[in-house]
């Protein structure tokens, strides 16, 4: 937006149709658009400023190679006109498989596209279709990634790039001016400027590409292509190549056939432009209909059974650990997903995307979650139950005590309930609380000498008072703390008796700025503790505490995209009735 307004300013100053002050000013309120544009959005961009600090990718990705790992493969840039040559959806044999490339752009778009350049040197409008062209050109570089060396410079340069890694995403810049190139051939074509001889390059081009997937050579390439282990599919795939690349000449004839009429006058203008229209739909439509995927309602996906009814009677707060420890055929969002969430029963794992770098570093997700099967992480983590597609569990959890099962879940597989032993608790009391750097306590917490009930670890930064050393861990107390109220970002808990001098109570949620605490209704002190969890100072005596989650980020951005939505609405009016002025 900024790159087209200053052309659109240096335009209209060469043209001179406006004094430079009559510029600038005009660029100002551009500017000043996108000021409250961005402003809007602060209910969301503000919470994200204050995430990325503690996300998982916090500091950047690990390397370039992983920053541009799911670009666009050069390679399959002839998908644009033959989608079907680096394989549609489970046909597909190229380097970003869960991406399921298509990025099909049309062959009634390319061609109308191409025709924005007929006549360019003579064109009014060049200064325009260049811009689009060199912003195209520029989409293309960057989502091309590191199949080029384009990409080192918005890697280097511009802000958060390197926090991301799918460079080809960015292609919906060059979509937009693959739009308003088209739209300006299309005006050619309408105008009766376009000449037969593009058409009939078109047609030549459309024919060499059918015959050479008719007779096997762009299977071959494709062979070249191809991994080793990706040949089968390549040879597979050889029959959808031959009948897209005639699909795709089919189009082309149809294009043709619409210039052609139309230029010998046999077409009226309006029936042109709708051909047109209805062309390049209905060649979209042939092959991203297969990208088009119904699921069954969310009461068939997510429905319940025997085994989640059993977790959510347990009147005692866990959480569930849910694990395949054998294949599995189907993709089951219970086991493998966060599907548990719609029935509020909280898990260890499952995907979400916008985890804790710490979680992730806790429960060594590098390695695996190699965590999970470590009876020291269910008792830091209030694990209490098991959820898994395996009869035979005692060789990953010992003591594991059968609750229900075989059931067969909303998916389809035959799952199994456990209870893993040890009481794991959502919350205890330790009688001391010690400052610690991240990595002494990481080191700590996996020591099985250590007694989590003995001493509450927290970070050195955390606004609490405690010991910086410690020359032998206190007795555990005997203060059990109980769940009286949970809901997210609201929890009450109840001490069984009065808190000892200096104690802490350690809670098993993950610790992000905006979580308070209050003991007996007075604001108490609060921070992260065992490297990721929560930790409050107990005062004395204390015997109830209150947690509330209320990020000052988001309450500060929601104020901010409020105000800025009241302050368009009054530039909207306020524009309107001067315009109504200038008229009367």
């Amino acid at each position: 937006s900024a790159a087209f307004t200053i052309h659109l300013a240096i335009s209209v100053y060469r043209a001179r149709e406006a004094p430079l002050k009559t510029v600038l000013g005009r660029m100002g309120f551009a500017l000043g658009a996108v000021a409250i544009g961005l402003s809007i959005g602060a209910i969301q961009y503000l919470p994200v400023r204050e995430y990325v600090s503690w996300s998982p990718r916090a500091g950047g990705l690990a390397d370039y190679a992983t920053a541009v790992s799911y670009a666009w493969p050069s390679r399959e840039l002839f998908d644009a006109y033959l989608p079907q040559f680096s394989g549609m959806i489970d046909a597909y044999w190229g380097e970003n498989a869960i991406h399921l490339h298509s990025d099909y752009v049309g062959v009634v778009v390319l061609v109308l596209a191409g025709a924005a350049f007929l006549g360019l040197r003579r064109d009014p409008r060049k200064g325009f279709i260049l811009f689009w062209t060199g912003t195209l050109l520029i989409a293309l570089l960057w989502a091309l990634g590191g199949h080029t060396p384009f990409y080192r410079i918005p890697y280097e340069i511009i802000p958060g790039t390197k926090y991301f890694r799918a460079p080809a995403t960015v292609f919906f810049v060059g979509t937009m001016a693959l739009a308003v190139l088209s739209a300006t051939g299309l005006e050619r074509a309408l105008t009766r400027e376009l000449s037969l001889k593009y058409a009939f390059t078109w047609l030549a081009f459309a024919v060499i590409v059918a015959a050479l997937g008719t007779l096997g050579i762009l299977n071959d390439f494709a062979r070249a292509f191809a991994t080793e282990d990706m040949v089968d599919m390549v040879i597979a795939n050889s029959k959808a190549v031959t009948i897209g690349a005639w699909r795709s000449l089919v189009v082309v004839v149809l294009v043709i056939a619409i210039i052609w009429i139309y230029k010998r006058g046999k077409m009226p203008l309006a029936v042109a432009g709708w051909s047109f229209a209805f062309l390049a739909a209905i060649d979209s439509w042939t092959i991203l209909r297969d990208y088009w995927i119904f699921s069954p309602p969310a009461s068939v996906i997510f429905k319940s059974d025997a085994a989640i009814e059993s977790i959510k009677r347990d009147p005692i707060l866990s959480r569930v650990l849910t694990i395949e420890l054998e294949e599995n055929p189907r993709r089951d969002i219970n086991l493998e997903g966060d599907g548990l969430m719609i029935h509020r029963v909280r898990t260890v794992l499952g995907y979400h995307g916008n985890q804790l770098g710490r979680y992730n570093t806790l429960l060594e997700k590098d390695a695996g979650f190699q965590q999970v099967f470590n009876p020291r992480m269910w008792e830091l983590l209030n694990v209490r139950y098991l959820l898994t597609n395996s009869a035979d569990v005692n060789r990953y959890f010992r003591g594991a005590q059968w609750v229900i099962g075989p059931v067969k879940d909303a998916a389809g597989t035959d799952v199994y309930l456990y209870r893993l032993p040890g009481e794991n608790p959502y919350a205890w009391v330790a009688p001391v609380a010690v400052k610690a750097s991240d990595e002494s306590v990481l080191v700590t917490l996996f020591d099985p000498a250590f007694d989590l009930k003995r001493a509450a670890l927290f970070a050195l930064d955390a606004d609490v008072v405690g010991a910086d050393t410690l020359s032998a861990l206190p007795a555990a107390v005997p203060v059990k703390a109980s769940v009286s109220h949970y809901e997210p970002g609201k929890v009450s808990l109840d001490l069984s008796s009065p808190a000892p001098a200096g104690s802490a109570l350690l809670v098993s949620e993950n610790y992000f700025p905006g979580w308070s605490a209050t003991a007996d209704g007075k604001p108490a002190k609060i921070g992260r503790a065992n490297f990721s969890l929560i930790g409050v100072q107990l005062p004395e005596g204390a015997r109830k505490v209150e947690l509330v989650f209320d990020d000052p980020a988001y309450v500060q951005g929601k104020m901010i995209t409020i105000l800025a939505l009241v302050l368009t609405l009054v530039l909207i009016a306020a524009g309107t009735v001067m315009e109504k002025r200038k008229i009367a």
